[in-house]
């Protein structure tokens, strides 16, 4: 268990030149006992794309036990204000989460949505929330030298004036200083700055993702903590593999390097609001891709010129002039374009056709 050692989420988060808003992966607060991150960039007027992913213990406990069957009490993930946490993979299996959030009382002010494994969260329940760049210069700054801020600092000079443009989210952004995981999840939010951190990390003797040999046992427990488990076959994994610079080993650290978005747009209502009209498959080339999460391509194929793909570990797989088959959810809804949606649901998947180059 690690404690958030004085990183309280603050009711006004802001810093110089950086307004509030509900950017992608940044933590969010209801006030009620459930700490969301925030899923993307794009939120509907009164309603925000989340994971609810760390839950007190004390909103567990009021839960029916069908809903919370791999919930330990006496293993949290977190403490924070002398509060327990744990979150939401170690309460129920992915396949329950739906209904382990739609048995949470009103007051929490969240619903699941029709597909993907999100939730809505109505804006006004958010009483505080950490943006990933603010957490990032709390990390910097705070008095404590411990492992993680050493390795951050060190990033930080190596990018120079690059470091503003960088963010920490995960559960460093909430522990910084305490942080007991071997992983932390960094935001760019360009692609320059992006090809300045991977600069950074290779000169500080860093090691991607892609050179990784096939027995190494960093890429197989990267395999098992997320990449593309259920969505990919071997092929598409050892094609996107050759292209992805976007994990790194650091100092025994495992750095996941996320685009985003640097500020929130806004949307009529959520893509993840209405259910399917149906199943789609289809051969597509794409035309360009959006790598801020979640993957947006523009295609043309059959059926659809436009793929959403909010499964986790395609970002840096896909190029313009790709061809891929995709298995997955059509959606039309009735003020846009038809658009396939590719996630965590069973028998999604996305292949990469075209030889890595």
């Amino acid at each position: 268990m690690a404690t958030a050692g004085g990183h309280i989420l603050t009711s006004t988060p802001t810093l110089p030149g950086l307004p509030w808003g509900p950017v992608d992966h940044a933590w969010v607060d209801d006030g009620h006992g459930i700490l969301s991150c925030v899923a993307g960039h794009e939120h509907a007027p009164d309603q925000l794309a989340v994971c609810p992913y760390y839950l007190r213990h004390d909103v567990l406990e009021g839960l029916p036990t069908h809903v919370r069957t791999r919930w330990q009490p006496d293993h949290p993930s977190l403490a924070m204000r002398g509060e327990r946490y744990t979150k939401i993979t170690e309460v129920s299996d992915v396949g329950g989460w739906a209904t382990l959030i739609d048995a949470l009382p009103a007051r929490h002010g969240l619903r699941s949505c029709a597909w993907s494994v999100f939730s809505a969260l109505q804006r006004d329940h958010v009483v505080a929330g950490i943006d990933p760049r603010q957490a990032l210069r709390y990390a910097l700054d705070g008095r404590d030298d411990g492992d993680l801020t050493g390795l951050l600092r060190a990033l930080a000079d190596s990018l120079g004036d690059e470091r503003h443009a960088i963010g920490l989210t995960g559960s460093g952004a909430i522990m910084p200083n305490e942080h007991q995981r071997s992983d932390i999840d960094l935001l760019v939010y360009s692609p320059q700055t992006l090809n300045a951190t991977l600069t950074a990390i290779a000169t500080l003797g860093g090691t991607f993702l892609t050179d990784l040999g096939e027995s190494d046992a960093r890429r197989a427990g990267y395999v098992t903590s997320r990449i593309m488990p259920a969505v990919a076959d071997a092929q598409t994994r050892r094609r996107g593999w050759a292209r992805r610079r976007d994990v790194a080993w650091l100092d025994g650290w495992r750095i996941d390097i996320g685009l985003a978005h640097p500020a929130a747009g806004s949307v009529a209502r959520l893509p993840y609001a209405q259910p399917p009209i149906g199943s789609i498959v289809d051969e597509l080339t794409v035309i360009s891709v959006n790598d801020a999460y979640p993957v947006t391509l523009r295609a043309t194929g059959q059926r659809v010129a436009h793929v959403l793909i909010t499964a986790r570990g395609f970002q840096g797989t896909f190029r313009a002039g790709d061809r891929i088959r995709i298995t997955g959810a059509l959606h039309h809804p009735a003020d846009a374009d038809a658009f396939a949606s590719i996630d965590d649901a069973a028998g999604h998947a996305v292949e990469l056709l075209t030889e890595p180059n």
